[in-house]
């Protein structure tokens, strides 16, 4: 008898797949906090450059993108993810 577990996401998977979703004109900044070995982010929509939020610290990139693009993403984009 065959179980379907689901393995948990790893980081390289969840990055490539934030990464198709968010728009190519889209500006990414991530950053490494080397005191606290924790990552922000931040992502921007070209017209809105300078108003982006950013992430709060987390302990890989990817959830850092995460949390920006949920925070920042527009009306058109909110199904993207």
């Amino acid at each position: 008898m065959g179980h379907n577990y689901s393995r948990p996401e790893t980081t390289s998977a969840k990055l490539t797949r934030l990464l198709a979703r968010i728009p190519d004109n889209w500006r990414i900044s991530l950053e490494r906090h080397p005191e606290s070995q924790k990552w922000t982010a931040l992502t921007e929509a070209p017209d809105k450059i300078g108003e982006g939020k950013i992430s709060a610290m987390h302990p890989d990139p990817a959830s850092a993108l995460e949390e920006s693009w949920k925070l920042n993403r527009t009306e058109e984009n909110k199904s993207r993810i």
